[in-house]
């Protein structure tokens, strides 16, 4: 598939736009966003912001499973049963 040089000159005068007004977008979902962007630098790609979350999930994971299972604390009873 080819672009035609008409069909490149018209890539330069296209811009997306998406307006999102629902109820949770403004009021849950606009602040949280505008929160982790305050967290995080502005130099950080979006994409390691995921990867930095992925890395700290596995790394709390062996934490996690070492917990014992048969302990007297409800909120440990409450992740086993979860798994």
């Amino acid at each position: 598939m080819r672009i035609t040089k008409a069909q490149y000159k018209g890539l330069d005068g296209y811009k997306y736009s998406g307006t999102d007004k629902s109820v949770v977008s403004r009021y849950i979902l606009g602040p949280f966003w505008n929160w982790l962007v305050l967290l995080f630098p502005t130099n950080l790609a979006p994409n390691m912001v995921g990867l930095d979350y992925v890395g700290w999930t596995l790394a709390d994971s062996p934490r996690l499973h070492s917990l014992d299972y048969a302990s007297s604390f409800p909120t440990l009873q409450l992740y086993w049963s979860t798994m």
